[in-house]
């Protein structure tokens, strides 16, 4: 961090994307502030679990690893709730050319209902 010029200006959070069950979810244990992944809400949910389990193997509160699902938002925009049901803090959306953002207008309005 005393590299950076600017310095940040408070701590750098540290987010890791992973979904090895052996490797990765450990490093996110370890280190990480903050855990991606993509797929389903059921891979989410699995992986969540098996992530917990790496913070009781190494000591560390799974409360303060916040979790993250990346997926084009045709393929959860109707399992935005499944997705937060299983743990889910930040749902990242992903769109693509040619930039189509009414999916997102609609995900928003459900989600604000």
């Amino acid at each position: 961090l005393s590299r950076l010029t600017p310095p940040p200006a408070g701590r750098l959070p540290i987010m890791i994307g992973a979904s090895g069950p052996k490797i990765g979810l450990r490093l996110v244990a370890t280190y990480g502030h903050a855990w991606n992944t993509f797929g389903s809400p059921e891979e989410f949910a699995a992986g969540n679990g098996l992530l917990n389990d790496w913070c009781d193997s190494v000591g560390r509160d799974p409360n303060e690893i916040e979790r993250t699902v990346l997926n084009e938002v045709h393929a959860w925009i109707d399992r935005w709730r499944d997705y937060l049901e299983a743990g889910v803090d930040h749902l990242l959306i992903s769109v693509a050319h040619p930039f189509d953002l009414s999916p997102v207008e609609r995900l928003l309005a459900d989600v604000r209902g």
